[in-house]
C-alpha cells in the first residue's frame, strides 16, 4: 500500500507563536497554526477496507488533548456536518440529531446540577 499524505504537528508550549510569525509561515507555504488539533488519520487499503486512527495534540502542553476536549470537537463536527450542502440529506439529518441530542442532554445535566445546588 502506498501513502499519499504525510503530516507533522509541532507543539510550542512555552510562549507559542505570534500572529506575524504564523503569517510568515503561511506565506512560505508552511501551513497554519492553532492551539490544539484533532486529526483523523485515514487509510484506504486496496482491499476496500477502511482504517481510522484518531490523534490529538494540545500545543500548550505538548500532550494529547483530554478526551473530553476531543468529545467537544466531535460534537462541534456534528453541527458543522449538518450544514454541509454536499452531504446527503439523511446524513445531514443524522448529524443534526446527534448535535441536538447532545445539547438536550447537556441542558438536562445542567438543570439537574442547578436543582442539586438549590437544595443544598
Amino acid at each position: 500500500m502506498n501513502y499519499h499524505l504525510t503530516y507533522s504537528v509541532k507543539a510550542h508550549p512555552d510562549e507559542g507563536l505570534t500572529r506575524e510569525v504564523v503569517q510568515e509561515m503561511a506565506d512560505r507555504g508552511e501551513g497554519g497554526a492553532c492551539t490544539a488539533v484533532v486529526l483523523l488519520s485515514l487509510l484506504y487499503p486496496p482491499d476496500g477496507s477502511y482504517s481510522m486512527l484518531p490523534l490529538s495534540k494540545d500545543g500548550r502542553t505538548d500532550k494529547s488533548l483530554p478526551v473530553a476536549e476531543v468529545w467537544k470537537a466531535w460534537v462541534s463536527l456534528a453541527a458543522w456536518l449538518a450544514q454541509q450542502e454536499e452531504l446527503a440529506p439523511i446524513k445531514k439529518i443524522m448529524a443534526a440529531e446527534v448535535f441536538q441530542d447532545v445539547r438536550r442532554a447537556m441542558r438536562q445535566v445542567i438543570a439537574g446540577e442547578q436543582e442539586e445546588e438549590g437544595s443544598s
